[in-house]
């Protein structure tokens, strides 16, 4: 079994309509769904964001299930020039600051490179921040501080819990935000399960209309991140799934 595991819905709705999704329930406040991909059983995880919630869904689910590999899937910032909106990037370590670090497992690197793309795959260093990192300066520094091309706010945490158990581990990160780009206040948008807050987002935009045109850059930008993640995930359980790449 795969274990698929994202912070929010948006992040892995294209992909959830690519799986033949049998099973659903809710567990640790955790939406989870079990589902066929080709032969193989897919458990699909959707958490809520940030460092809290990750710890506690990896802690509490990955001992739960026979998971043969555990993914972690959704979008990223970029701390670097050179990644635009929608970019795919598969990560070869996560870290938490600088010194922690868990390395994503080789195998599953390997199947993930042989999956062909229409678009960029690059390899990079992610890292897991525990707070919203919006604009380029804070974007630039955390680049320096961290030896890190991208960011995350759940990554290292689900990667740490899948090492602890010995479980083969990967990130596949879609870019939401280029370097330059200046995020609005996405906390007051996303409820604390991972869905969207309608009701937040009209008051955000009635007590500051100018940001109506950031947050419209915003949803094309995760829109087709959220594309892009889902055709590239759908190569890579596609090789992840040939063969006995991954045993289970």
């Amino acid at each position: 079994m795969i274990g698929l595991f994202a912070a929010t819905g948006m992040e892995v709705t294209n992909l959830r309509r690519r799986l033949n999704v049998r099973e659903s329930s809710r567990e640790e406040g955790c939406r989870i769904q079990h589902g066929r991909y080709a032969d193989w059983d897919v458990l699909l995880v959707q958490f809520g964001m940030g460092r809290a919630r990750a710890e506690a869904a990896g802690k509490s689910l990955l001992p739960r299930y026979p998971l043969s590999a555990v993914l972690s899937l959704g979008f990223a910032g970029a701390l670097v020039g050179g990644l635009s909106a929608g970019d795919v990037v598969v990560c070869s370590a996560v870290r938490h600051g600088r010194k922690e670090t868990v390395e994503c497992d080789s195998n599953l690197l390997f199947r993930a490179a042989m999956a062909s793309q229409p678009f960029a795959v690059t390899n990079a260093v992610a890292v897991s921040s525990e707070t919203f990192v919006s604009s380029p300066v804070a974007k630039r520094g955390l680049a320096v501080s961290s030896g890190a091309s991208v960011v995350d706010m759940e990554s290292y945490w689900i990667g740490r819990e899948a090492q602890h158990l010995g479980l083969p581990f990967l990130s596949v990160r879609a870019i939401s935000d280029p370097l330059t780009a200046h995020l609005p206040p996405i906390e007051r948008f996303i409820s604390a399960d991972g869905g969207w807050c309608p009701g937040g987002i009209a008051l955000h935009c009635l007590a500051s209309p100018q940001s109506l045109i950031r947050l419209l850059s915003f949803g094309r930008a995760t829109r087709r991140a959220a594309s892009n993640l889902a055709l590239a995930m759908d190569g890579i359980l596609a090789r992840l799934c040939e063969g006995a790449a991954i045993a289970g």
